[in-house]
């Protein structure tokens, strides 16, 4: 879980789900208030099993916006020049008749810094098309992570779908445990 303030200012979570089956759960769990994803696909790699399984969790979820970045993108020349067109032909092909279809395609590497001025580009221009969320009726906070901290006893995190929050406010978990 991280913060990502975008060029307008407006301030995103960013909640990376790594691809592994054993994190598939914790993915759903968290997904419920997804307005926008970035569907990773390393360079050297291409689309995964666990690409496509995301890609389907989203479609399930109904996220309605996206695009995908392309890893390790400073890899590239190394893998030849027949590799990129490969590369984009299978995540064209994985996210047909999906919501990414036709989605920007962003390449990125961590280690040089290349293409993140372009992705955060990107995902500000995706950002402005997402509704706010409704700031009236009740509070709807979906929990998707609960654990125990020292002090403080049994925490738990989501996504707040509607409804005003303020600090110090009382809240009722319902159905009550």
């Amino acid at each position: 879980f991280a913060h990502l303030t975008l060029p307008d200012g407006t301030v995103a979570g960013v909640v990376d789900v790594p691809g592994h089956e054993r994190f598939v759960r914790a993915m759903a769990a968290g997904a419920g208030g997804i307005d926008l994803v970035v569907l990773v696909v390393a360079a050297d790699e291409g689309v995964m099993p666990q690409t496509r399984e995301h890609l389907d969790i989203c479609r399930l979820l109904g996220v309605p916006r996206g695009l995908v970045a392309v890893t390790k993108a400073d890899l590239l020349p190394g893998l030849g020049a027949d590799w990129l067109p490969l590369l984009e032909q299978d995540v064209r092909a994985a996210t047909k008749g999906t919501f990414l279809e036709g989605s920007p395609v962003v390449q990125v590497s961590a280690t040089t810094g290349e293409g993140l001025d372009q992705l955060v580009a990107e995902l500000a221009r995706l950002a402005a098309e997402v509704p706010e969320r409704p700031a009236d009726g009740p509070a709807f906070l979906p929990i998707d992570r609960a654990f125990s901290m020292k002090g403080f006893g049994t925490v738990g995190t989501g996504t707040l779908l509607s409804g005003p929050s303020a600090e110090g406010a009382e809240a009722a978990q319902l159905p009550p445990t």
